[in-house]
């Protein structure tokens, strides 16, 4: 039966006779009787017993820990409450440890006084934080087999680990348990009763002089200087694959410590361009904070809404990872799939997406690969989109790298698809060709066929080919226009939207300002690009399943 008084149970786990030897030993061990459980059923062939704890003979080898029911167990609770300061303590110190684990020679001194601790976070979700010198594991399903310390692993309380069907905590390779959490769904108010009694419990125990907690405070718990110190950086689970390109992957992981999701970018093969991965890093430490001072300046004004994918982390060695936020809807071409955009949500597309051209183009930085795979959706009900995949992107006022996709490609790129002809140089305009022909996509529709200048010309046509309305003249007027130094700037485009109410928005009718003017202010020190700078066909940071 349910038992809300329930906090986890830990069972015997092990990589070989003695590790099982060893957590079996620790189970029955005289200073955890008072927490040690029976186990539930008897195997009628005698395998089990209190001074046996290897695995039932019949049990499949993919999965190390039997059947609950066949293991004894130490049933660690509310009522009972923690000994220590800090939770529910593990450690070889029996007087402040309400898991006692033994000082064998097999364990070569590595474990802890108090070695670590159970307790609750801001969230209400069980976890392990780690306080010992050599340092724990634990393991989802196998995964995560990381050592730490000074680290914290959530155990319960989210989905994640809630679906695993086993999580190993490894003091040393001869010394780890199962840990099977009680699921509390069924009774949401007591246990946050429990939780904050708990709390309350640890508070009190703080206050208590260190001799009435049992602790020495003469014993050095200082380790080996030797010993090579554990690592503290993020543990991130693998959750699943969201897309796979030529060059790149991207892998939904779970972080074990903070419980958010994120979304890994990383090389698809061995052999990759480093410097490209270094560019996309750079460009997006860039963006980052440019978004910081908009915040800054803007805290009263939604123009600081992030519609930038945000990069969380990065990792250069061995391999280059990016970590970035998780936007959980897909992109734009899905969505559109499942159900098609409103009017409405187009608009809101067009201005969401200048409000990140505009976080981008003021740090002088062109995307330089603006498509719907391109635009994730963070929600749908309310719209919120970010522009993502900056693997071409680019800092400077003027570049000659023909690169991007050919369907939202400007005709100053188009033209030279090819040719091996000298390259005039482009600005950030071709990001407002290149967003004025997704909205075109999903406002409209976009021409059937054509390559090259001829495609640009097909769109420009299609564009004119629709009567007059406000959206339809806004893109065909001021986004896809021919000439780059005719389009208009994000900023220009952007200040025009917020100040039109939505009536207004169906009789648009802005004042130029081209990038021509704007590109004055940054003609000193500029970037030149002379050739290629990087690959090319970058997929989307995330794909949604």
């Amino acid at each position: 039966m349910a038992n809300p008084d329930l906090i986890a149970w830990l069972f015997p786990a092990g990589e070989d006779d003695l590790g099982w030897k060893n957590a079996g030993e620790t189970i029955h061990h005289e200073e955890n009787q008072s927490i040690f459980m029976k186990a539930q059923q008897q195997i009628d062939r005698g395998i089990r017993s209190r001074e046996s704890t290897a695995p039932p003979e019949d049990y499949e080898p993919k999965e190390r820990t039997p059947h609950w029911e066949y293991l004894d167990r130490l049933r660690l609770t509310f009522s009972r409450g923690p000994k220590g300061r800090k939770g529910i303590t593990f450690g070889t110190n029996a007087n402040a440890c309400d898991v006692y684990l033994p000082k064998w020679n097999c364990l070569e001194n590595k474990i802890g006084r108090e070695h670590c601790y159970l307790t609750f976070d801001a969230q209400n979700r069980l976890i392990l934080q780690d306080e010992s010198t050599h340092g724990t594991i634990v393991t989802y399903n196998g995964l995560g087999g990381m050592k730490r310390r000074n680290f914290t692993w959530i155990i319960g309380g989210h989905e994640v680990p809630q679906d695993a069907k086993e999580i190993i905590i490894k003091f040393h390779e001869n010394l780890q348990f199962q840990i099977v959490v009680f699921n509390h769904e069924a009774y949401p108010q007591q246990y946050v009763v429990n939780v904050n009694r708990f709390r309350q419990q640890i508070a009190a125990n703080a206050e208590l002089p260190m001799a009435g907690l049992g602790l020495r405070s003469n014993d050095s718990t200082a380790g080996n200087s030797s010993v090579q110190t554990p690592r503290t950086d993020a543990i991130r689970l693998k959750q699943r694959t969201l897309g796979k390109g030529s060059f790149a992957v991207v892998t939904l992981r779970w972080d074990v410590s903070t419980g958010e999701y994120v979304a890994v970018k990383e090389p698809y093969k061995r052999v990759y361009n480093k410097e490209s991965w270094r560019n996309e890093i750079y460009v997006m430490n860039q963006i980052a904070h440019v978004s910081f001072e908009l915040l800054i300046f803007h805290a009263n004004s939604d123009v600081f809404q992030e519609n930038v994918v945000n990069l969380v982390d990065y990792i250069e060695v061995p391999r280059h990872q990016l970590i970035l936020e998780y936007v959980p809807y897909g992109n734009l071409e899905e969505q559109h799939i499942q159900r098609r955009f409103s009017n409405i949500e187009v608009w809101t597309i067009l201005r969401q997406c200048l409000t990140a051209l505009e976080f981008v183009h003021q740090k002088r930085i062109v995307h330089r690969d603006l498509k719907p795979e391109n635009i994730l959706v963070a929600s749908r009900d309310p719209l919120h989109v970010k522009v993502a995949d900056f693997g071409l992107a680019k800092e400077g006022s003027y570049m000659e790298t023909v690169c991007g996709t050919d369907l939202y490609a400007p005709p100053e790129i188009a033209q030279y698809r090819g040719s091996n002809a000298p390259r005039e140089r482009y600005t950030r305009a071709v990001d407002i060709w290149s967003l004025g022909v997704v909205i075109l996509r999903f406002g409209y529709g976009l021409p059937g066929q054509g390559r090259g200048l001829e495609w640009c010309k097909n769109v420009m046509n299609e564009a004119n080919s629709w009567e007059s309305e406000s959206m339809i003249d806004f893109l065909r007027n001021y986004m896809i226009v021919w000439n780059p130094e005719q389009r208009y700037s994000a900023g220009a485009c952007l200040d025009f939207l917020n100040g039109l109410s939505m009536s207004q928005r169906y009789n648009v009718a802005p004042t130029p300002a081209s990038y021509a003017e704007e590109d004055e202010e940054y003609s000193d020190g500029e970037a030149t690009e002379t050739g290629d700078d990087g690959e090319e066909g970058h997929i989307a940071e995330q794909v949604s399943n």
